[in-house]
């Protein structure tokens, strides 16, 4: 009974857990990105990438790949969209340059969602940490449990973190526009002039490369941007003035992205749509819905976990954290702003790439709103000399029994873990196999003497890796997509029969 007592009383220092976090998340991204060598191009990979596909076939140099996908980026404005900024990576997807390449997919999109939560904690969680915890690690500690509720438990992993086209349209630019809001905060707490100058330089680069990516994050940012002006404004801050020139070049961009004919086009295709009183009902509907849905057991565990870090760097704390539930509303409302998009769009929530960022954006600002309680409590309380790590081995032993005991119960069902469900893909071999097929179609698409290509079925679909593929009708726009990728007459899927004659000879 003493033993226990003395584990239960035993306190982490806040540097060992983060290094055990940091070694745990190492663990948790190995797996991930082990399966990415088994990873293959799908679905708008090939529309996207065509000329520039044919250009490296060729032979010519990457200056002229480039000059093709600045092309297309224009041409895309009037023919589909006006998000350029992510129209030019589309073109460039990697398998364009070797299908090996295409390995590296999910390696950029974690570099950007990693870097993106881990400098907006930085930069919010400064806000907040007095002088006497500059050295705190509270801050960090928190982006890893963020980085570990963002890449394990997200609606859709193979289209957020595996399929290029679809990652780098929601999950990068998601990235990129956590950086921004860590760098507009830096930016309004300067002082150093030379400083704001090169640091308002890059926010307005970002500004614009995000401005011409998806509606919801560019919708998102122009919200916060505003939201920051304003409260600038109206706390008398100085910096105010340096977030003018930003907003107006996003704002112009905005306009030019949302205003695109081909955008306007592509809404004529959608007759059922709700109308603007029937998308701001049916996306605080389904804001609601996203927070019973998506906070599961080891979600829940993780936030538990994170109470008394968060604790720490509230109670310790100089700030006021006044009307916390303006906060909650605040979030709430940018939470359901999110879902407008698509329900105004077509009257859908959108597929599984669009509800990974809605996700990823849910756990941060459940997170802040915790950590904005806690501070308001603290401050009721007037708690600021009390120790506040007293609880931090119990929160943590729960934290980790309810994240293995109920990742493993929920990896069965709806929701798996995703590096338990990648080490399962690789172990099982069934990873290894689906790219042991598509080897064995690409030789095939790449022999000139077949110029009607007839391929192999995949027998395992790896639910990490697997998006669409083609069918057995060659008029299907999958098989036209991949057929003019690889300069064939058609392409579609054997038949049974045909398959089994295969095996015969």
């Amino acid at each position: 009974m003493n033993k226990i007592k003395k584990i239960l009383n035993y306190r982490f220092s806040s540097n060992i857990l983060l290094i055990l976090l940091i070694i745990g998340i190492c663990g948790l991204l190995f797996p991930m990105l082990l399966i990415g060598k088994y990873d293959i191009p799908s679905a708008d990979d090939f529309d996207f990438g065509l000329n520039t596909h044919r250009a490296v076939v060729n032979g010519e140099p990457f200056s002229a790949v480039l000059k093709i996908a600045w092309d297309h980026m224009f041409r895309s404005y009037y023919a589909t969209q006006g998000t350029f900024s992510a129209v030019f990576l589309f073109t460039l997807q990697p398998a364009v340059f070797g299908e090996d390449y295409y390995a590296i997919v999910p390696w950029i999109m974690l570099l950007s969602l990693l870097s993106g939560i881990l400098i907006f904690s930085k930069s919010f969680f400064s806000l907040f940490i007095g002088k006497k915890s500059q050295k705190s690690v509270s801050w960090a500690i928190t982006a890893c449990v963020i980085i570990i509720l963002c890449t394990q438990f997200l609606p859709s992993p193979v289209q957020g973190f595996y399929w290029y086209n679809g990652a780098v349209y929601y999950t990068f630019f998601f990235g990129l526009s956590l950086i921004l809001y860590g760098m507009l905060i830096r930016l309004a707490v300067k002082e150093e002039h030379d400083k704001k100058i090169l640091l308002q330089f890059g926010i307005i680069l970002l500004c614009i490369l995000i401005a011409f990516s998806n509606l919801i994050t560019t919708l998102t940012t122009l919200i916060i941007l505003v939201s920051a002006f304003v409260l600038l404004l109206f706390n008398k801050n100085r910096n105010w003035k340096y977030f003018i020139l930003p907003l107006i070049i996003f704002g112009a961009c905005f306009y030019i992205n949302v205003t695109a004919p081909g955008f306007s086009a592509r809404q004529e295709e959608f007759d059922q749509r709700p109308g603007l009183f029937g998308t701001v009902w049916l996306s605080f509907q389904y804001a609601v819905t996203q927070l019973y849905q998506w906070n599961t057991i080891p979600v829940l565990a993780l936030y538990i976990f994170l109470i008394p870090v968060l604790w720490k760097i509230a109670s310790e704390s100089g700030y006021g954290f006044r009307l916390p539930w303006l906060v909650s509303l605040y979030c709430f409302c940018l939470q359901a702003a999110m879902n407008a998009p698509t329900y105004f769009a077509y009257a859908d929530p959108g597929p599984g790439r669009i509800e990974d960022i809605r996700f990823h954006a849910m756990i941060i600002m459940i997170i802040i709103n915790l950590f904005y309680w806690e501070g308001w409590i603290a401050r009721q309380l007037k708690v600021n000399g009390a120790p506040q790590t007293s609880g931090l081995k119990l929160s943590f032993l729960l934290g980790v029994v309810l994240l293995f005991a109920g990742g493993a119960v929920l990896s069965e069902k709806d929701y798996p873990v995703t590096s338990i469900a990648a080490f399962q893909s690789y172990r099982s071999g069934e990873a290894g196999l689906y790219k042991h097929v598509a080897r064995q179609r690409l030789e095939i698409l790449n022999d000139n003497e077949i110029p009607d290509a007839a391929l192999r079925d995949f027998p395992k679909k790896p639910w990490l890796l697997y998006v669409l593929d083609i069918s057995e009708d060659p008029d299907e726009w999958p098989n036209r997509s991949v057929s003019n990728y690889y300069g064939k007459n058609s392409v579609r899927l054997m038949t049974h029969d045909e398959f089994e004659q295969t095996l015969d000879q």
